[in-house]
């Protein structure tokens, strides 16, 4: 009896293991293939930047940025791209003359025949004292750097001018939940790609002129120093050489910081929420004298006599 139980036994355990050799394992997997859009980064490399400047025929305005006089002409810059050149001897009839193409250009200051504009992380000197043969004088190279988000400037690749989009495929085999990835190394997702939006004769200026600039102006020039801002802080240069800016003094305004406005041994300083007045009497370390405090909003300023015009406006990215 107790030999037949035993051979019960092994008989069971050979049922139960023989169909592991003689059919074959079965494995269900689900291969799911992804189809999305990114939009990945265009860089303008820093020598191609660099090389990109030059002086071309008159182009239409199409959005004017800052607005700057300096002699019988006008430069209005064209944010991002360049510099409009208009010819103001006749002010009724303004003529656009040519176009600076200067890609990263958002502010404009002009003194002694020079015109200083920024170029992403640069500051370009630009010979304007022959309005015919405007030139690259000097360019202080990553002197604004630390004032560039890094999402828009890599040293080694440079700035990202555009975006591209591109269609990604995926293959996969693994579990799959649903979701989408929404961020890549270079790059941001898009589920619905086709809904996205992109981003005369020779005149010499006067030598010792100092031009004026608009309530936008983020440069601006007063005696020997050219004043620059970025959000939070105050940068000095001495150009006393006009040729060769030299960086000064670093002065810490307060946050918002949107605008420059000289007059009178002053600067008046627009911010978010109020307007800074800083004194001139030592050109080289600005002190500031007092602030006034208003409602959280854009604000350029102007100034004129004995009257300073705060303006606060609306749509825009400020309260």
């Amino acid at each position: 009896m107790m030999k037949k139980n035993y051979r019960t036994r092994i008989l069971l355990l050979l049922l139960a293991i023989l169909p592991l050799y003689f059919f074959p394992s079965c494995d269900d997997k689900v291969e799911l293939t992804r189809t999305y859009s990114v939009y990945e980064p265009v860089y303008l490399s820093p020598e191609a930047l660099r090389a990109s400047f030059s002086v071309d025929e008159p182009q239409i305005i199409n959005e004017p940025g800052k607005i700057y006089m300096y002699g019988d002409y006008l430069f209005i810059n064209e944010p991002g791209k360049g510099i409009h050149v208009i010819d103001n001897h006749d002010k009724k009839n303004p003529v656009n003359v040519q176009f600076v193409n200067l890609p990263g250009n958002y502010d404009i200051a002009a003194s002694n025949g020079f015109l200083y504009a920024d170029s992403f992380m640069d500051l370009v000197v630009l010979d304007i004292s022959d309005i015919n043969n405007i030139s690259v004088k000097n360019r202080a190279e990553d002197i604004f750097e630390n004032s560039l988000s890094t999402s828009v400037y890599n040293r080694e690749k440079g700035v990202i001018v555009d975006w591209e989009e591109v269609e990604k495929i995926e293959v996969s085999s693994d579990d799959f939940n649903g979701a989408f990835p929404g961020f890549f190394e270079y790059g941001v997702t898009s589920y619905a790609a086709s809904d996205r939006s992109t981003l005369s004769n020779s005149f010499a200026v006067p030598e010792s002129s100092r031009g004026v600039g608009g309530s936008m102006a983020r440069f601006t020039i007063w005696g020997q120093y050219l004043y620059t801002i970025d959000q939070s802080s105050m940068y000095l240069f001495d150009i006393q050489n006009p040729e060769n800016p030299v960086a000064g003094a670093t002065v810490k305004v307060g946050w918002g910081i949107e605008t420059l406005f000289p007059y009178e041994e002053k600067l008046f300083i627009g911010a978010q929420n109020g307007m800074y007045i800083y004194s001139l009497d030592n050109p080289s370390a600005p002190v500031q004298l007092s602030m006034f405090s208003h409602v959280v909003s854009c604000d350029p300023v102007v100034v004129n006599d004995s009257l300073d015009y705060v303006t606060l406006r609306q749509g825009s990215n400020c309260r």
